[in-house]
């Protein structure tokens, strides 16, 4: 469990505002390498004063990290864990820095020179990754954090160790630089010769209760310091902070990758797993975050176990939020089940398909359609979008194919042709009789029909149905139960392909069912099943076939920008009930 920790230094250590110039831990101002006052006394020699002994000093710098499993964090393991890759600063008694070098891997240190007697080593909160973009943890008054610890070195003192404990409260900060490193190291790996990511920023404030959030904009409201990634740490009401919260925080690493490479479409708001009615983009962004730190977990696993806070037994495919009073947030999306968890308008649905596109196929394959697909792409960045370069980068053998699709059918993701395909043009269309023989009414001829409006080429999928109707007969014909996003439209036609007329002349086609623009609050959920829905009736003058149309509305062809909510694809179940007769 988490417990309330008073922010206690140890061994004299010290948490400072490490600025250009500003106060340090002894009330002195960190200036830099200055050269010395003036002596107006011509009586002394310099040649006189004997120099200052110098020694090369080094050590090893620490955090302990906190472990946990499925269940939380576990109870007495807080193993040790390097300050690896940091730049750290020997700081004399005038508060000048004198030699500044940087830690390796393993933590070690080394700096030649140094004037015996006292002085401070500063570890700064900052790295930089191999591609050279540099990562700081800052307060929410954007001021830099560093760590500093008083040594006396002479020739029988030249071993400066620093082990930050979880007591101190700022272990956190070199655990959440840590943790964005690796997801650094991570992207470098996997994508060389691609755009660089931005420089990061993580704010962390000791009592901040917003939460553990990326952010975007420049300025205001939640974001004050401007683009980063805001910690949570809210020990007085909650008792939960995310400084160690390993998932959390690469779950937002992945949104500032979106950052820098321009895919931030996502209009945020409210989402939750079991929520399956959400914006299609945000959807893919929060689904595709918690596969991101899954991924890698998986490539920590393979390159550098020593890294990850996690025992060998417990699957990567875990997600865990550590909460200390309230219960932990525990995932497992290799065996999440439930009928919630369905359709691309779900994170844990998108979750879990990324994840076992992962397991059958390996990381690249979900990773290259996100790097080489999705910041060129036109269209809204969503799950039917990552699909599209998924197809168009990889160029998957018919049967890798088949196995792709089994994978997102199990999460009712139906990016495949329906059983009534092909029928896109008259010809081809699946013949219904939905003629009358006897006076009872209503008369279903068509009882939630399924449909997937999908195809893998740029053109629009179309389903044609052939309708048999009876003269006299009203019939209502209806989209309903609208999955995936879709938005259907319909139209009745001739055998010529023509639109037939209604009474008052008008085209027999309808778009939505049910008008968002008019509604108060608009459509809220977006994704319900009936908003982007189609419906009209009919009533043929003479016995008649005719050609029923079910496409996806133009509006995301025409205006992806505008209108990214709505997909290209989605299914729906089509209804044909005779309502009334002659």
């Amino acid at each position: 469990m988490k417990i309330n920790w008073l922010i206690t230094m140890l061994f004299s250590i010290f948490l400072v505002a490490c600025l250009d110039q500003g106060p340090d831990s002894d009330g002195n101002s960190d200036t830099g390498n200055q050269d010395p006052p003036m002596d107006d006394n011509n009586d002394d020699d310099p040649a006189d004063t004997p120099p200052v002994p110098t020694v090369t000093i080094s050590g090893k710098l620490e955090y302990q990290d906190r472990i946990y499993n499925a269940n939380g964090f576990i109870s007495g393991n807080t193993p040790m864990k390097p300050i690896r890759q940091v730049v750290v600063e020997i700081v004399n008694t005038d508060n000048e820095v004198i030699a500044t070098t940087t830690t390796d891997n393993l933590g070690n240190y080394s700096v030649e020179e140094i004037p015996e007697g006292e002085n401070k080593v500063r570890i700064i909160a900052e790295t930089q990754s191999a591609a050279g973009q540099t990562i700081s943890v800052r307060t929410h008054g954007n001021i830099q954090y560093s760590v500093s610890k008083t040594f006396t070195f002479d020739g029988d003192n030249t071993v400066a160790d620093i082990q930050l404990l979880l007591g101190e409260r700022v272990a956190g900060i070199y655990n959440m630089l840590d943790v964005m490193s690796s997801g650094f190291e991570f992207f470098d790996a996997l994508s060389p010769d691609h755009i660089q990511l931005q420089n990061l920023n993580i704010f962390w404030q000791y009592g901040q209760a917003i939460g553990s959030y990326t952010c975007f904009t420049t300025s205001g409201g939640s974001c004050v310091n401007g683009p980063g990634v805001y910690v949570l740490s809210d020990p007085f009401s909650s008792t939960d902070t995310d400084d160690f919260d390993d998932d959390v925080l690469w779950h937002e690493f992945a949104h500032f990758i979106e950052y820098s490479l321009g895919q931030t479409e996502s209009p945020g708001g409210a989402h939750s797993l079991s929520n399956n009615q959400i914006d299609l983009r945000l959807a893919w962004s929060e689904g595709h975050a918690t596969y991101l730190q899954m991924a890698i977990k998986t490539w920590l696993r393979a390159t550098h176990p020593e890294r990850l806070s996690i025992p060998g037994f417990l699957a990567t495919s875990h997600y865990v939020d550590n909460k200390a009073t309230s219960p932990v947030i525990s995932v497992d999306y290799a065996n999440l089940i439930g009928s919630q968890y369905r359709n691309a308008t779900n994170e844990a649905a998108i979750s879990k398909s990324l994840w076992f596109l992962q397991d059958r196929s390996g990381i690249d394959v979900v990773w290259q359609p996100v790097i080489d697909y999705l910041s060129g792409n036109s269209t809204a960045d969503t799950f039917e979008a990552f699909w599209d370069g998924l197809i168009a980068t990889r160029n998957p053998s018919s049967i890798l194919l088949s196995q792709w699709q089994s994978t997102l059918s199990e999460r009712a993701i139906h990016y495949q042709k329906d059983a009534q395909e092909d029928d896109n043009e008259i010809v081809d269309a699946a013949n219904f009789d939905c003629t009358v023989t006897d006076s009872i009414y209503p008369a279903t001829c068509i009882n939630g029909q399924t449909g997937y409006l999908y195809s893998q080429s740029t053109v629009a999928d179309k389903d044609m149905y052939a309708l048999s109707l009876t003269a006299g007969v009203t019939y209502q014909i209806a989209t309903d139960n609208l999955r995936n996003g879709a938005d259907t439209k319909i139209s009745l036609l001739d055998v010529n392909g023509n639109e037939l007329l209604d009474n008052n002349s008008d085209p027999l086609v309808n778009d939505d069912a049910f008008d968002c623009e008019l509604q108060l609050g608009g459509c809220n959920p977006l994704h319900d099943g009936t908003h982007f829905s189609s419906a009209l009736e009919y009533t043929p003058s003479t016995d008649i076939t005719v050609y029923l149309l079910v496409q996806s509305s133009s509006a995301m062809y025409d205006d992806p920008t505008n209108y990214g909510y709505l997909a290209r694809y989605g299914d729906y179940d089509l209804t044909v009930t005779a309502i009334s007769g002659p």
